[in-house]
């Protein structure tokens, strides 16, 4: 496995777009699938570094398709989007696993660690599994939301979450999961947002 310790913001974007075009619905829909069908078979060719919360680092495998889902003690991250909801003018997460083994879980945890601090996205105290499935969303985002500071720099990003999985018996998982937003897909929810950039 290769090894960058530069950050996203050196390399182009997977996909280019005209400034011109606005990114609209079914643009959304388009890149949404051809994403999540090269994450399916992505292997994790090379990782990028990126330093998280507390001023530690961890390895972000990427694959044809961004980073790859990461898997952990029969624990596979199947879901880490950012949607947005044009008509509302927000955004919000969805995220989600499968558990192989099928346990029973206690509390489910999810933070954005890009930054110095982390940031909670969501917590589900009461979480429900469905043959070995779990689901969760954040709450919404609007225009102005101190969190969403990052959308507003022109360039790439790569973020990283923080999955922290309590299970019935006591036994606690962490995962670090990388996601990356192309400076396009940011551009086009700063125009969501009335930004003209």
């Amino acid at each position: 496995m290769r090894h960058s310790e530069s950050d996203l913001s050196s390399r182009p974007p997977a996909v280019s777009a005209r400034p011109s075009r606005r990114f609209g619905r079914l643009d959304w829909l388009v890149a949404g699938v051809f994403v999540a069908l090269l994450a399916g078979c992505a292997t994790g060719d090379y990782s990028l570094v990126a330093p998280v919360s507390g001023g530690t680092k961890v390895r972000v495998p990427i694959g044809p398709g961004g980073p790859v889902p990461m898997e952990m003690d029969g624990v596979k991250i199947e879901v880490f989007g950012l949607r947005p909801d044009f008509e509302k003018k927000q955004v919000l997460y969805t995220f989600g696993f499968f558990d192989a083994r099928g346990r029973g879980l206690q509390d489910v945890k999810v933070e954005d660690v890009s930054d110095d601090t982390p940031f909670p996205l969501l917590e589900d105290a009461a979480p429900q599994v469905d043959k070995g499935h779990w689901h969760g969303t954040s709450r919404s985002f609007a225009a102005g939301d101190e969190y969403l500071k990052w959308i507003y720099q022109v360039d790439n990003s790569l973020r990283v979450y923080r999955f922290t999985v309590k299970f019935t018996d006591g036994h606690e998982l962490v995962i670090h999961q990388g996601s990356t937003f192309p400076n396009f897909m940011k551009s086009a929810i700063r125009h969501m947002f009335g930004a003209t950039y």
